[in-house]
């Protein structure tokens, strides 16, 4: 904690560590009211320097946006700078964001250390209808998140759920031939038809993440694990569950890519109800008809069967919840369950330390809730697939079309990618197949454009962060201006 300090704030514990900077539960020393910090870091590598683009697009996203379910970023603090000054020694930039005391993540794996279910049908209802919600209102803002999964979902005490994480974001535009990277959303979340390399998608692959994450809640683990980071082990995964496909457009990308995959009969409420036995935290009653419906409308193998946000929120299911909130009695104040605090514990136990899991008392959970005792992991048969030589090697970079940093499309976003035994290669973005796409040319560029008004002089990769300190609906672009270039590595 000593290499991090913020002016009017006493940082408390860090709740969250990545490649680019790490992340503090910090006091207002001014309000009093508690927030999470970001600390984003300067770069200096062979490569590129500067600020990453994924913090330049998060910045740019979190500000356009304003919603219960979303983040709220409330403030920038950035360094004085000068051109005669080396990255070793500028202070990180520093975002002041909303606290929130869980995300899915956590609480998943702490169900899975107390062998409890610390939630019910009603919770994963509660928090899906929020997460469809913030959806809604991404996809009629014409935004795509492409990094949904449980580690950024985060949940209040009171159980107001909000998305996070927004270095992966995209802006779509309207009418034309968009193309985007395939190299965005982590491996076990990721829909099939980006599996396969299409690079024109859009807000139904969030969807299928979405679907991902209902699963997950449903079961207690994520529903498509694989034992690596190989796509078509991924794709082999989906269609033993949701059936071998017969859309003829997944059958060409099949065929575009040589895969040849074995034939299986949709199965996916008998897979998930065996996964639910297996992982041992949850009941597998909870999948019920009503529930797989709405599931099978998110996991459509074609994304052009997947409904949109809007359709979902007014299935059956959510009737109970979508006029007012349900009574859920809220988690106890002292339970905090980040990703990475839950990491340290168990990192801490294998290491030969103590473990100390909080205990099952005043967790808040329903009442009623049992122990279940968990059963060995679930092992998956391969079966039968071909892949053309050299289908999963890693691509090329493209050049970048900035004066001092170079883009590498096929690079995972700078976060903590590495998770506890058991989920490791879900967390990595894995090995692309197809075509790589350089989004730098497009909508990132013009936010670099905007944000190089009023800049120092000089080319594209000559900008500078002035010192700010304000609430952020003050900020403009020209405000948010990276030292020493971008760095696009993370798309």
């Amino acid at each position: 904690m000593e290499d991090y300090a913020i002016e009017g704030y006493k940082l408390l514990d860090r709740i969250g560590e990545g490649t680019y900077g790490d992340v503090y539960k910090a006091v207002s020393l001014a309000d009093k009211k508690v927030y999470a910090i970001k600390f984003i870091r300067f770069r200096e590598t062979s490569l590129s320097n500067g600020v990453s683009l994924s913090t330049i697009r998060e910045i740019r996203f979190l500000k356009s946006t304003d919603n219960k379910n979303i983040v709220k970023l409330f403030r920038i603090v950035s360094p004085d700078v000068n051109e005669y000054m080396k990255y070793s020694e500028l202070k990180p930039i520093c975002m002041v964001m909303d606290y929130v005391e869980h995300d899915m993540w956590g609480l998943l794996q702490l169900a899975k250390e107390l062998k409890l279910a610390i939630y019910s049908p009603i919770h994963v209802k509660w928090y899906m209808f929020q997460i469809l919600s913030a959806l809604s209102y991404l996809h009629s803002n014409m935004i795509l998140h492409r990094d949904l999964k449980t580690s950024n979902i985060l949940v209040t005490n009171n159980h107001v759920v909000k998305l996070t994480d927004f270095g992966l974001a995209r802006k779509l535009k309207y009418g034309g031939d968009q193309r985007y990277t395939t190299v965005v959303m982590t491996l076990w979340y990721r829909p099939p038809e980006l599996l396969l390399g299409e690079s024109h998608y859009g807000c139904e692959a969030d969807i299928w993440s979405a679907g991902c994450i209902f699963g997950e809640l449903l079961v207690g683990s994520p529903i498509f694990p694989t034992h690596s980071d190989n796509e078509v082990e991924e794709l082999h995964v989906i269609f033993k569950s949701c059936g071998t496909p017969d859309d003829n457009y997944i059958l060409h990308l099949l065929q575009s890519k040589n895969i040849e995959m074995k034939s299986y009969p949709p199965n996916l409420k008998n897979y998930l109800t065996q996964r639910s036995k297996v992982v041992g935290t949850c009941n597998p009653s909870w999948i019920t008809d009503e529930v797989m419906d709405l599931l099978l409308q998110m996991l459509q193998i074609s994304p052009s069967k997947r409904k949109t946000a809007d359709e979902l929120l007014q299935h059956p299911y959510f009737d109970e919840v979508r006029d007012h909130p349900p009574d859920i009695p809220p988690f106890a104040p002292s339970l905090d369950t980040h990703r990475f605090q839950v990491k340290s514990r168990v990192h801490s136990t294998r290491s030969g330390g103590a473990p100390n899991p909080p205990s099952k008392n005043g967790l808040g959970v329903f009442e009623g809730a049992t122990e279940r005792r968990a059963a060995p992991g679930l092992r998956l048969n391969i079966g039968s697939i071909s892949v053309p030589p050299g289908a999963n090697g890693r691509r090329e970079a493209l050049p970048s079309p900035f004066a001092s940093a170079a883009t590498s499309c096929g690079t995972s976003r700078g976060t903590d990618r590495e998770a506890t035994s058991g989920e490791k290669n879900g967390e990595k973005t894995g090995e692309m197949t197809g075509e790589t796409i350089d989004e730098t040319t497009d909508e990132t560029t013009d936010a670099m454009i905007d944000a190089m008004t009023g800049g120092v002089a000089g080319s594209v990769g000559t900008l500078a962060f002035p010192t700010i300190v304000t609430p952020l609906d003050a900020i403009v672009p020209a405000d948010m201006i990276p030292l020493g270039g971008v760095s696009p590595t993370s798309f």
